[in-house]
């Protein structure tokens, strides 16, 4: 019996799948056995099983294969080498490994949807606040699927028509970053302290928040005219809101 040690290969930088095979045919010629002490190979044997196994019941999805179930079985089967012998009648053709996975086969897959979202206080990719995905898991009860012409390309910005309205359930869920945003619009000519900012918005982590916003002003959404203090860019400021009429000069009609 000749051992063959796939971490050693690896290190190497060797091709061991290649060596792998050459062994094994050499071996096979001379009915020799080739063992093989690689933890990966005995899973990927496994794995191979348990698909055989799902293949044998036409219609089963091979994920409801599990994998206890199996390594369970194959210890079994090692002590106890039950219809490893062709005399033995009460052996099953599909094996014992299949027999056992079959029996014990992991419920079907539920179809379900939620928010992609990374849990992270500190990341640069937030939760959109257009997303209209639950932020939970739910049940996918059925689909339904709706084709719909192409844009037209050639046309110029601007002229698709009115933009999409950002949806309320949505807006409760806007990150740090909007948040603070529409804070500072409802006074944009003030200048707000850090302080200001985290009890309007009842931030608890303070820190957090002084790191935010001092990289929110390195990217020109805020500017900071002083130590801790923070107002709106002018760049993100609303024009469309109605703005007080421009005093006018009093004048004599009379040149008086």
């Amino acid at each position: 019996m000749v051992p063959v040690r796939i971490d050693l290969a690896r290190s190497a930088g060797t091709d061991f799948e290649q060596i792998v095979l050459t062994l094994r045919l050499s071996l096979a010629e001379l009915g020799r056995p080739l063992p093989a002490f690689d933890i990966a190979l005995r899973r990927y044997c496994l794995r191979r099983a348990m698909v055989d196994a799902t293949e044998s019941a036409p219609g089963t999805d091979p994920d409801r294969a599990s994998f206890t179930v199996a390594l369970q079985a194959a210890r079994d089967q090692v002590i106890t080498a039950v219809g490893v012998l062709p005399a033995d009648e009460t052996a099953d053709t599909a094996g014992v490994l299949a027999r056992a996975v079959l029996t014990a086969l992991l419920p079907r897959r539920r179809p379900r949807m939620s928010a992609r979202r990374v849990k992270c206080p500190m990341s640069r990719y937030p939760l959109s606040p257009t997303e209209s995905r639950p932020l939970n898991s739910k049940t996918i009860t059925h689909l339904a699927i709706n084709i719909h012409r192409p844009h037209d390309t050639h046309s110029a910005p601007g002229d698709g028509g009115p933009a999409p309205q950002v949806p309320s359930a949505a807006l409760a869920r806007t990150g740090t970053k909007d948040r603070t945003l529409q804070l500072l619009r409802t006074d944009p000519h003030r200048t707000w302290r850090v302080r200001e900012i985290a009890n309007a918005l009842q931030y608890p982590n303070f820190h957090s928040l002084c790191a935010q916003l001092s990289r929110w002003a390195r990217e020109g959404l805020l500017h900071k005219p002083d130590h801790g203090t923070y107002t709106l860019a002018a760049s993100w400021i609303h024009h469309d809101r109605p703005q007080p009429p421009a005093p006018t000069s009093l004048t004599n009609p009379h040149g008086a």
